[in-house]
């Protein structure tokens, strides 16, 4: 073999090896970026599974299943089957002085503490009714009187506001429509604590809803100029709403804001877009922070107090 052969021999060794390195440096690349499109594939995939949830989705899910949904009635032919039942007997489980401001014609008030007492309902058919978003309660009270001996016990899913917006009769000495609509801080804080499902929708500022918000809640900003909202962001939060509503028909939708100014407009919104089951918070998220502090400052005083008398036990 002479010197020109060796010396392809060599190039022909090297020219090899190179390209066994350079076909390595490529499958390299290929896998990383193979890896590296997987990656922001499952991102963009997280990403738009979480904003799917907070769209469509409850702010606080609960188990609702058959254990709970036997007692409740939703439909419209329920509520003609209500009507047509003589031996129904709406009982409202609302305080008295609600029940007096506005309730069902022929409803009765009874404390929802007693209510599986009440001997002479144990053989009648029991619509328990409800106000704001207090289902929670209201299926709980169902449960025990079931349990002690009730033949049938019902809710209506959506209480008071549910037979208002069927179109059905209502009478009282109050403002019926912040009676119905507004709910306390007591109210939400109760509902939360249960687990009730519903929606939050914060209409704050982003700025004020990032550095203080109830967990789970949907932030949808507007503004409201002495009480009104513009027609773009009327028809901005209708969105929203009809969105909700799209997945989950019945769930009640609680709106905040920053101290109840947006309290008129919102009422105005929901009569003229016919919302339903769509409530606003007295006083705001701000009137819900107090209620909080004060809340805090209760336990910690109870607290103490149990400290106190423990010292003193022998």
């Amino acid at each position: 073999m002479g010197p020109s052969s060796k010396l392809w021999g060599r190039w022909g060794c090297a020219f090899s090896v190179h390209m066994y390195l350079l076909g390595s440096k490529m499958k390299s690349r290929c896998v990383q970026q193979l890896l590296k499109g997987l990656k922001q594939l499952l991102v963009r995939g997280l990403c738009i599974c979480v904003i799917m949830l907070c769209l469509t989705g409850p702010v606080f899910s609960t188990d609702w299943g058959a254990e709970n949904s036997k007692y409740l009635l939703v439909t419209k032919k329920a509520l003609e089957w209500i009507e047509n039942e003589s031996s129904m007997v709406f009982v409202d489980i609302r305080g008295k002085n609600k029940y007096d401001k506005v309730h069902i014609p022929d409803s009765i008030q009874v404390d929802p503490r007693f209510l599986a007492e009440k001997k002479f309902l144990k053989n009648k058919k029991v619509v328990i009714i409800y106000g704001g978003i207090n289902i929670g309660q209201a299926v709980a009270v169902a449960k025990e009187a079931t349990l002690k001996g009730f033949s049938s016990v019902h809710v209506l899913w959506g209480g008071l506001a549910a037979w208002k917006e069927a179109g059905k009769r209502i009478i009282g000495t109050g403002p019926i429509e912040s009676e119905i609509y507004g709910i306390s801080p007591l109210e939400l804080h109760n509902a939360l604590q249960q687990r009730t499902p519903l929606y939050v929708i914060d209409t704050r500022s982003s700025t004020e809803f990032d550095k203080c918000s109830i967990d789970g809640s949907i932030n949808v900003q507007i503004f409201c100029t002495c009480g009104n909202l513009s027609q773009a962001f009327r028809d901005h939060l209708s969105k929203q709403i009809a969105r909700v509503r799209k997945t989950h028909e019945y769930f009640p939708i609680v709106l905040l804001d920053r101290s109840g100014e947006c309290k008129s407009a919102i009422q105005d919104l929901r009569r003229d877009k016919k919302l339903k089951q769509v409530f606003y918070l007295r006083g705001g998220m701000n009137a819900y922070q107090d209620f909080r502090k004060n809340m805090k400052k209760i336990l910690a005083g109870k607290r103490q107090l149990g400290r106190i008398r423990a010292k003193q036990c022998p």
